[in-house]
């Protein structure tokens, strides 16, 4: 899926087990980091909203992608907090163009014989397309 954000969670061995080439026991953090835009591992129960929270916050903004985290099978079974809570949402904002440099863009476009506008996928994602 090109550009599209996405969240991918991955179960891992007990941490007792990591780096003792357990069979069930292999780098996914190393396998998706090519192809992922951030990953980490929870190693504290305590940090999942605040990992959940700022792997979509990172899969949503600039240009869109995957995000993983990898959530080890102790850790999981572990107790949280009663006073964690999922963080509060925060819209991301894209960055727009000044108006000046629409306007001189604008005027370019205007001047121009042949005018081409090579827009990508993102101008259908975020609804632009009508006004192109």
């Amino acid at each position: 899926m090109d550009r599209a954000p996405m969240l991918v969670i991955t179960g891992q061995a007990d941490t007792q087990r990591l780096h003792k080439e357990s069979h069930q026991n292999m780098d996914v953090l190393r396998m998706y980091k090519p192809i992922t835009k951030w990953n980490c591992s929870v190693i504290a129960p305590n940090s999942v909203c605040e990992i959940v929270r700022k792997a979509i916050k990172i899969a949503k903004t600039e240009k869109p992608g995957v995000c993983h985290i990898e959530l080890p099978e102790d850790v999981a079974k572990m107790p949280v907090s009663a006073k964690a809570r999922p963080l509060p949402f925060t819209k991301v904002r894209r960055p727009v163009a000044d108006e000046k440099t629409i306007d001189a863009v604008w005027q370019e476009l205007k001047g121009a014989k042949n005018p081409i506008i090579l827009a990508g996928n993102g101008s259908v994602r975020t609804r632009v397309s009508k006004q192109l």
